[in-house]
């Protein structure tokens, strides 16, 4: 589950699973800490669902026509990335647009979607190996910075030249020993 504030007083909650026919009320007690501060809240819209897949395109431009968002290919919703790619692509867009080049957007998109991607694959891969889902939070339980770190680098705060080998060669020795 992960939690997104939409106004100053309220939340979206999405659960992604594997797991088909879990809902929200069933699968919330495994996450006691969100449960206790839900328990007094006030349901404002009703559960919807969806099924998630990743799907890439050759290209997302031809000619005069040009594709964003969902329409130009998906990553896995388990990111939680979907209107950030978005806007990001709208930009690389507008930026070949405005060169007059739209195969340049073919590559724009491809950087737009690469981390992502990659984290969308780690994430699913770590979803169908329960014994390394475990080593890895215990490894980010150890060091709890590097997982901001990790996020920084994700969205593009923080450039993994910035972000150096030394702590991912830690973190990979805490993994195999975790």
């Amino acid at each position: 589950m992960y939690v997104t504030p939409v106004a100053e007083d309220q939340v979206c909650i999405a659960l992604i699973t594997s797991r088909n026919g879990l809902r929200f009320d069933a699968a919330l007690p495994s996450f006691p800490q969100l449960a206790a501060k839900l328990e007094q809240a006030t349901i404002l819209g009703s559960t919807l669902g969806a099924t998630t897949a990743s799907r890439r395109l050759r290209n997302v431009q031809t000619g005069s026509a040009a594709l964003i968002g969902e329409a130009a290919g998906s990553v896995d919703a388990i990111t939680g990335e979907g209107l950030s790619i978005a806007f990001q692509q709208a930009v690389a867009l507008a930026n070949a647009m405005r060169a007059g080049d739209l195969a340049a957007y073919d590559e724009a998109h491809a950087k737009v979607t690469c981390m992502p991607r990659r984290m969308a694959a780690l994430m699913l891969l770590m979803d169908n190996r329960r014994w390394l889902r475990a080593r890895a939070f215990r490894a980010l339980a150890a060091d709890p910075s590097f997982f901001g770190q990790m996020l920084a680098m994700h969205t593009g705060t923080l450039a993994p030249v910035e972000f150096g080998i030394g702590p991912s060669l830690s973190f990979g020795w805490r993994l195999l020993t975790a």
